[in-house]
């Protein structure tokens, strides 16, 4: 009873608001909040994000939408409202005068993950990046809840070395995402926290028989270290690299007609039969009404029968071709006549027609971003290099040779003299 009344009151919510208010639409979530009907003011909530709001509605949104997350559903929704606030986050500059109010919200959704380094940080920003903010006096509190946590939450202790929560944490976050599900649940977590023990308890008995001084192992150790180092200077080489707005439209511009164009396409359903016979028994019952996929499924003898006879997305260069020219001169929903290709008999059917257009340039923006950065990051790298190469000097098996050859000269100068030494064989 409670769920039909409240759909109904958002109907009436979204028809006065217009579909098409985010600022009305936020309002009356925040209204709602105060009812103390959260789900619906989330449903509302997100209704809002669709809405293509400004940067600071959407802002607002993402805040309120994470406040409620993290503050009025049981179970809270921490992983959720992290990525509201990390969008929310990237609307605007650090010193952006709402900012406070996404940091105090991480460290509240850190401190629920049990991520108290994160939560710790995130409190700390607030007491020191907005001294006035109504959220300084929490956040202080939360610095200290999160380094008592940080301290006092041990998940074991293997040989004296404490295994915290946060490591634990952190651990699974390393973990790639399709992987990662396993040990987000209460028997992978002690799976992950067993595996965790073995190692440490191992690597101290590897130390206590000096493994590490082994050849082999040496070898290993001395090739990880490298790559490590090298990849944290990589990092910190390129990850000064920016993109601006300008950047990524003269990309685009440049690149529109190469990259962005999307042909024309059509949606098409087909009926294959054996006989003129079949297929016109079979158009006759089209023309009466029967269901296109219906008949595809029982008659059609091409494979995709069971899909109802989806042949798929089509563009001029597709085949068969005499399939594909009927499809592009036949209108949305309309139905061919018979077409005989290679003694078949086919009637097809165009479910959606797109013409030819470009990709807009908000929905490719942070592939062009990325894109850009990539390659203003690969050249920062070389030229990196190309400097490395100066400052610490790199020779070849030639550039020894000639080095020799010079000695060798120099030392048949002094041993003749002072006269050049004279050229071999003679």
């Amino acid at each position: 009873m409670r769920k039909g009344l409240m759909a109904i009151f958002l109907a009436v919510i979204w028809a006065v608001a217009g579909y098409a208010d985010a600022r009305a639409l936020l309002s009356n979530a925040q209204d709602l909040v105060k009812k103390g009907l959260y789900p619906e003011a989330v449903e509302l909530l997100q209704k809002a994000l669709e809405e293509n709001p400004s940067k600071d509605v959407k802002f607002d949104i993402l805040t309120e939408l994470a406040e409620i997350q993290l503050n009025f559903l049981t179970p809270p929704q921490a992983k959720e409202a992290v990525v509201n606030l990390m969008e929310a986050k990237a609307l605007f500059p650090e010193n952006y005068r709402k900012m406070d109010k996404v940091y105090y919200l991480l460290g509240i959704a850190y401190m629920k993950l049990g991520r108290y380094v994160d939560a710790a940080k995130a409190f700390e920003t607030v007491a020191t990046k907005f001294r006035r903010s109504p959220y300084l006096d929490d956040a202080l509190t939360g610095v200290e809840e999160a380094f008592k946590k940080n301290f006092k939450e041990i998940e074991a202790i293997a040989d004296d070395e404490p295994i915290t929560k946060v490591e634990v944490d952190a651990r699974i976050e390393e973990i790639p995402p399709l992987f990662r599900q396993k040990y987000e649940s209460e028997e992978g977590r002690k799976e992950l926290i067993e595996n965790m023990i073995n190692e440490i308890l191992t690597v101290k008995e590897a130390e206590a028989r000096k493994l590490y001084l082994k050849a082999d192992v040496m070898k290993q150790l001395e090739r990880a270290r490298r790559q490590i180092l090298s990849k944290a200077l990589y990092d910190e080489v390129t990850g000064a690299v920016t993109v601006s707005d300008k950047e990524i439209e003269k990309y685009y511009r440049k690149f529109r007609d190469v990259q962005f164009k999307v042909p024309a396409r059509v949606t098409v359903r087909r009926i294959v039969v054996k006989t003129r016979k079949e297929a016109e028994e079979i158009l006759d019952l089209l023309k009466k009404g029967a269901a296109f996929d219906s008949l595809a499924k029982a008659r059609s003898i091409t494979p995709d029968a069971q899909n109802g006879g989806f042949l798929g997305i089509l563009t001029k260069e597709s085949r068969p071709k005499e399939i594909v020219a009927t499809a592009f001169k036949l209108k949305e929903g309309e139905i061919s006549g018979i077409i005989e290709t290679d003694g078949q008999y086919t009637i097809i059917k165009v479910e959606k027609k797109e013409p030819e257009h470009y990709r807009d340039l908000e929905s490719v923006k942070n592939s062009i971003a990325n894109k850009i950065r990539s390659q203003k990051a690969k050249a920062a790298w070389e030229a990196f290099l190309k400097d490395l190469r100066k400052k610490y000097g790199v020779k070849y098996p030639e550039d020894l040779q000639k080095e020799m050859e010079n000695l060798k000269q120099k030392v048949g100068k002094i041993q003749n003299g002072g006269q050049e030494a004279p050229e071999s064989g003679e």
